[in-house]
């Protein structure tokens, strides 16, 4: 009769791992941008608005144009029906953004974006449609 020999009791366990220090949670981005409420901007400024929108078009080559405006509650596309008069550009080709470069909706007012009189301009780009990039 054959004796296995008995197993050697089992090494130590190595020492737990000493806890990393763990980075500071990130903190919220506090954006200086934060847009007011459309309604007490459009309280703020009452009556009609001067808008200035930089043309971005490669033909226009940065032309400043002013847009006048009855409220700061028109919306986008009555602003680019104003601005299709100017440039010869039709509304539906249209895209503005807003100062802070995001674009705007038609269906949203001038107040939603927090645009008025001496607002930094707004940008006047040709609308590109879907299809195979260049």
């Amino acid at each position: 009769r054959r004796t296995l020999p008995l197993a050697a009791p089992p090494p130590h366990a190595p020492p737990a791992p000493e806890p990393e220090e763990q980075p500071e949670a990130k903190r919220p981005r506090m954006d200086e941008n934060v847009l007011e409420a459309e309604e007490e901007f459009a309280d703020q400024h009452p009556g009609a608005q001067t808008i200035a929108v930089l043309d971005t078009r490669a033909e226009a080559q940065g032309l400043s144009l002013e847009v006048a405006v009855t409220s700061v509650l028109e919306t986008v596309k009555e602003v680019k029906g104003k601005l299709a008069a100017l440039v010869g550009l039709a509304a539906n080709k249209q895209k503005l953004l807003s100062p802070n470069g995001a674009v705007m909706n038609d269906n949203n007012t001038l107040a939603f974006y927090n645009v008025a009189s001496g607002s930094k301009p707004l940008s006047l780009a040709v609308k590109e449609r879907g299809g195979r990039k260049k």
